[in-house]
Formats: C-alpha cells, structure tokens, sequence
C-alpha cells in the first residue's frame, strides 16, 4: 500500500485533518477538484458547486459563510488548499455530522442566527447520490442540532432566495420613514444588493436543467 493509499483509507469526514491529509494524497496523484471529491465523499459533485467555487462566493460577496468541508478540500496545493486546520465554524459542522451524517454542510447564513444558534445550508450526499441537489437548513445551538428542514431545489436556488429576501429587506427600509440619520439604508447599498442577486442568477442560468455529477 501506497501513502497516498494509507492516508485516503484512514480518512474520516469527523476528522479534519484526515480528510486534509487524503485530498492532498489524491491531488499529488494528478487528481482534479471533481475527483477529489468523488473520492473522499463517495459521490459526484453538481455542477452547481464548481460553479460556484470558481466564481469565488466570497468575491461575490453573499451573505453566508463557507464550510471547511467540501469548499477547502475542493482547493488543490497549487491554489494554495486545502487548509490545514479548520476555523471555529468547524465545531458545528462536527455537531452537524454527528447529529445527521448523511448531511454535508455547505454554508452557513449571516443573515439569520442570534438566540436561535448558527443556521446552515447542507446537501444530502444521498440526495447527491441519486442526482439530486436538494439542500436543507438545518440550526445548530449549543453542540446541538435541530432537525432538517427542506430549504431549496438546489444550493444556488438557496442563495438566490436568501439574496432576494435581503434586497426585498434593503427596500422595505428604505421607503420606511424611519430610515434616516445614521444607519440609514442608501439606494447604493439597494443597488449592491439587486448586483449581486443578479451574479447569483447568471451562475444559476449556466447550470444544465438536468445536475451534471461528475
């Protein structure tokens, strides 16, 4: 057995680090991000997702943040990934994997958290599995998870409609007398909002009708 081959079969998704150590293992071997991932998680990718990855959802400036697990193991040694070691979001990912480990979670929502815990947006990898993108929210609180709720037809169509409801929030304070002085919402900050409803909606029209998993 090979190093490479050592270190993909002791992988666990509850640990980091292994996962780190195999998708480094398979990139040394000339893999791409798609195989990589098909390897670690044991199915195909939407297209969605690299979509997505290449545009680089953080230049896009949506209201959610990244997991660590797939979106770093995604990001080959040649540009700079995967990262060795994940950040404190990575606690409630373990929470959520414990809780449900058929869900993969793929961002978690600025918009919506507080008192009620952090809100994620996750795949199904058996919902993958069968060519579907579906994707759930799902609350964690406290190492504690909440149960899945259906969330969207795919992760894109999630963040469209998170997006929508922030411009639709943007303009609502907007028109309300109350919006004045500081802290005040400007039509700038509406336009930036409808900018980057549209981005989302250009990636969503590259997107085949029918998920391509590769």
């Amino acid at each position: 057995m090979t190093d490479g081959e050592e270190q993909r079969g002791e992988r666990s998704r509850a640990d980091y680090a292994s996962m780190v150590r195999a998708a480094i293992a398979l990139y040394g071997e000339g893999r791409t991000p798609r195989e990589v991932l098909r390897e670690l998680y044991g199915v195909g990718f939407p297209e969605e997702f690299f979509l997505l990855a290449q545009a680089d959802p953080y230049t896009l400036d949506l209201s959610v943040d990244l997991t660590w697990q797939p979106w770093e193991l995604a990001t080959s040694p040649d540009e700079g990934g995967p990262a060795p070691q994940p950040g404190s979001a990575g606690g409630s990912e373990r929470v959520i994997l414990a809780s449900d480990p058929d869900l993969l979670p793929l961002v978690r929502l600025l918009t919506d958290s507080g008192n009620y815990g952090r809100k994620y947006g996750c795949y199904r990898l058996s919902e993958l599995a069968a060519g579907r993108t579906t994707t759930y929210f799902v609350r964690e609180l406290d190492g504690r998870c909440g149960e899945p709720v259906r969330a969207a037809d795919s992760l894109l169509d999630l963040l469209y409609e998170q997006q929508a409801a922030v411009h639709r929030e943007l303009e609502e304070q907007h028109a309300s007398p109350a919006n004045r002085g500081a802290g005040s919402v400007d039509r700038q900050e509406i336009d930036e909002a409808w900018s980057i409803l549209e981005s989302i909606e250009q990636l969503r029209l590259q997107v085949p009708d029918r998920p391509t998993m590769s």
